[in-house]
């Protein structure tokens, strides 16, 4: 299956499910972007992050864990490298959509690696389209510093913007909206407030520490579940939460 090697890695499996991409289970998605961080005012590179992502992937391993007993040597995943490229970025957001809406359908986990975070809207408006026409609810929980309820700018989406498009629109119930390990000083209290009186939960840093990732995370998670078995769960994760030492 993987040649001759007896340490199969990541890159071996993206290349062994170039053949097996009608069986794939994950749809690993490549959104190239990082126009919307500098409508921000950010750093701009991100658009770099799927190269880099690509280049980390093919040594990551290994496929059989021994430690946790894990095997995901047959987990076959389709890759969609570039979506979206030369393109406006409101029409990269479409096209990223369209991607997310196309690997729902064929019963495929989407995993999209940017990029800027204002992908997390055209990625949670495809599950929440795939959510209505199979009349189940969505959760999302958001994985960072910041709180990304910025209002647009001059009517434009940009990488501050994702959460504030997700929570005004009409499909989704505010109430199964968790930001995760944000930080305080890095967000305004206005925004803040806002989400919160939109129904919008937020589990702080330091409310996290304390009670350990996981824990929390899994805490945020049983609860969704409780709400509703059937419930959809969208998780952005943004490397902001990550130290920078790490």
């Amino acid at each position: 299956m993987y040649g001759h090697t007896d340490d199969a890695r990541l890159g071996d499996l993206l290349a062994a499910s170039a053949h097996r991409e009608s069986d794939a289970r994950v749809a690993l998605l490549l959104f190239p972007h990082d126009e919307g961080v500098r409508r921000n005012g950010g750093r701009v590179g991100a658009a770099k992050g799927p190269t880099q992502f690509m280049q980390m992937a093919q040594r990551t391993g290994a496929l059989l864990n021994r430690e946790h007993e894990c095997d995901i040597r047959q987990l076959w995943v389709a890759l969609h490298s570039d979506i979206g490229l030369g393109l406006s970025l409101e029409d990269a957001h479409n096209a990223l959509t369209a991607s997310v809406q196309k690997a729902l359908a064929a019963s495929q986990v989407p995993f999209v690696v940017g990029g800027g975070n204002d992908q997390s809207y055209p990625n949670a408006r495809a599950l929440l389209a795939h959510a209505v026409a199979h009349n189940r609810p969505v959760a999302v929980v958001n994985i960072d510093a910041h709180l990304d309820v910025r209002p647009l700018k001059e009517g434009k989406v940009h990488s501050g913007s994702p959460f504030r498009q997700l929570l005004e629109d009409e499909r989704f119930k505010p109430s199964r909206f968790v930001e995760f390990a944000a930080q305080g000083m890095q967000c305004s209290a206005v925004h803040a407030d806002w989400l919160v009186q939109k129904g919008g939960r937020i589990v702080w840093l330091e409310a996290v520490k304390k009670m350990g990732a996981r824990a929390a995370f899994g805490s945020v998670l049983s609860k969704f579940v409780q709400d509703d078995p059937n419930v959809l769960v969208f998780v952005s994760f943004d490397l902001d939460a990550v130290r920078s030492a790490d």
